[in-house]
């Protein structure tokens, strides 16, 4: 049996793509932001595509569902801005506790929603991983809203400890994706107080939430949105977050819902996607028909 396996191949691949990823985050972290997000654009477009070519095809298949009005040509150069994004994104992990101060941010808030965090009603902040999803939570602190957020237990175990080690610099407490998680989730809603929760979310090896059409699921964020928010009487506040340039983004916070259901969150959540179907970072991880291989 030879040594170097394609399985072992695809392994050592692996990790020494995680070590790179950790030198440059500590490298990034000596430059300017704008120029870490550039460069996060370059090696986002040069090594997604050849790193991730069952992402990539993923991607394609995904926006031919989402966006049927897209031609072939519009979903290819799509997923090239994908890539982007998501180099962009991961670039700017390193930096993010400068990005407020440093990138263009323009915020749109509802009428409603700053009297809201003042009313003492638990508020469940809920959000899809749009643009730079993590400003939201630099934002809501500005708003005077802590909201610690449940957090997806990445597989790198070098990547966990990068992102977690930024969202630690903005103030961003995380709470784990497990049953103590939970606890601590009702805990703080207990309190009357502030958390985030994702609409979209991965399991099982795929994105269960938003359905695209799919029969929906009893165990989705959503649905645990819903139940809380009913049970301690919680306003929703849902808010997302759109690069408008390369280095600009457009936070939106809409007003509070009263006791949405799973199938409304879930239908918006859907609706922003759709129409920023690039600047969804979860859209190579999407599963509509089976893997394609």
């Amino acid at each position: 049996m030879p040594f170097l396996t394609p399985q072992r191949l695809a392994q050592l691949g692996d990790k020494v793509w995680s070590w790179f990823a950790v030198l440059a985050y500590h490298v990034f972290r000596l430059f300017p932001p704008r120029f870490v997000s550039d460069l996060g654009e370059r090696l986002g477009r040069r090594f997604g595509p050849s790193r991730s070519p069952v992402s990539t095809r993923e991607a394609i298949a995904n926006l031919r569902h989402i966006r049927p009005d897209y031609s072939e040509a519009q979903c290819a150069e799509a997923v090239i801005r994908m890539w982007e994004q998501i180099g962009r994104v991961q670039a700017e992990t390193a930096v993010m506790e400068r990005m407020w101060d440093s990138a263009t941010i323009t915020v749109q808030i509802g009428d409603a929603v700053r009297p809201a965090v003042k009313t003492g009603r638990p508020i469940i902040f809920v959000f899809p991983h749009l643009g730079n999803w993590e400003l939201l939570a630099i934002l809501a602190k500005r708003l005077g809203a802590d909201i610690p957020s449940v957090y997806e237990a990445l597989p790198d175990r070098h990547e966990l400890e990068m992102v977690q080690r930024s969202r630690r610099r903005i103030g961003h407490v995380v709470i784990s994706p497990d049953r103590d998680g939970l606890l601590t989730l009702l805990g703080v809603m207990r309190q009357g107080k502030a958390v985030g929760l994702g609409i979209d979310e991965f399991k099982d090896g795929n994105v269960i939430a938003p359905s695209f059409g799919r029969p929906p699921r009893t165990d989705t964020n959503a649905r645990l949105i819903e139940s809380l928010a009913r049970r301690f009487n919680a306003l929703v506040i849902p808010a997302y977050c759109l690069r408008t340039a390369p280095f600009a983004f457009t936070l939106t916070v809409l007003d509070p819902l009263e006791r949405p259901s799973a199938g409304q969150l879930d239908a918006l959540c859907e609706s922003w996607i759709k129409a920023n179907p690039e600047q969804w970072y979860m859209l190579p991880r999407l599963r509509l028909g089976g893997a394609i291989t």
